[in-house]
């Protein structure tokens, strides 16, 4: 059991313990590999300057400490030394600032994109339009590069491939309502739909929701 009546304070000398705390006891084995719930200590000396009267010689006595001292202040003025993170200032190669989501975040292209391919492996997810195959041939011509073509991107479109080599000449859409509410199953690459695009890219502001 713990010692119920030992009044201990950290802050000066034990009161009735001539024993200065500046270093260890010379004869006390104590074992710092466990937590202190656990440490034990065996006292096979008598203690050289404890003032303790006592019917029988400390030889033989032995206490258990099964839990810590109630009074014993440990002040954290460090951190722990293997946590070498400090996250006052973004990281150096990461140019993102975390202050709003990235929901928002606007994506300027400043010159065309002729080669960015995207793949439609999964549906997106406002748009039930089903693509049973990539869209290999569609070309798209860029007439002006997309400066002022603001894009929020409430999600990624992670794998769409488009070439974007020439407009598409052959397939009709009017964007009277939106994507969202179009049913399309393309069951054969969009080559075979015709489209026409009455105004260029770089006027028509499109919101990924």
């Amino acid at each position: 059991e713990p010692l119920p009546t030992t009044p201990v304070t950290m802050d000066e000398p034990l009161p009735t313990m001539p024993i200065t705390m500046d270093e260890p006891l010379p004869t006390m084995p104590v074992t710092t590999d466990e937590p202190l719930l656990t440490t034990h200590i065996t006292m096979d000396e008598p203690l050289p300057t404890m003032p303790v009267t006592t019917d029988e010689p400390l030889l033989t006595t032995h206490i258990t400490i099964d839990e810590p001292l109630p009074t014993m202040p440990i002040t954290m003025d460090e951190p722990l030394p293997t946590m070498p993170i400090t996250m006052d200032e973004p990281l150096p190669t990461m140019p993102i600032t975390m202050d709003e989501p990235l929901l928002t975040t606007h994506i300027t292209i400043d010159e065309p994109l002729p080669t960015m391919l995207i793949t439609m492996d999964e549906p997106l997810p406002t748009m039930p339009i089903t693509m049973d195959e990539t869209l290999p041939t569609i070309p798209i011509t860029m007439d002006e590069p997309l400066t002022t073509m603001l894009i929020t991107m409430d999600e990624p479109l992670p794998t769409m491939p488009i070439t974007m080599d020439e407009p598409l000449p052959t397939m009709p859409v009017t964007m009277d309502e939106p994507l969202s509410t179009m049913p399309i199953t393309m069951d054969e690459p969009l080559p075979t739909m015709p489209i026409t695009m009455d105004e260029p890219l770089p006027t028509m502001p499109i919101t990924m929701d």
